[in-house]
């Protein structure tokens, strides 16, 4: 769902990687995020997380 540049424990950049993914499972759905949900949010992250919750 969403791919951005991060960087990793050696701090590494690394392009182009899934921050959000979501897919099928059995009778439901699996939503997974890389990113904290927390005080350092976006106005981004905020509009994306809410979108999905109203999915549900």
């Amino acid at each position: 769902m969403i791919k951005a540049t991060v960087h990793d424990y050696y701090n590494n950049e690394l392009p182009n990687r899934p921050v959000m993914v979501r897919f099928d499972y059995g009778e439901g759905t699996v939503l997974f995020t890389s990113f904290h949900n927390e005080a350092q949010n976006t106005a981004d992250m905020n509009v994306i997380l809410v979108r999905i919750i109203y999915e549900l």
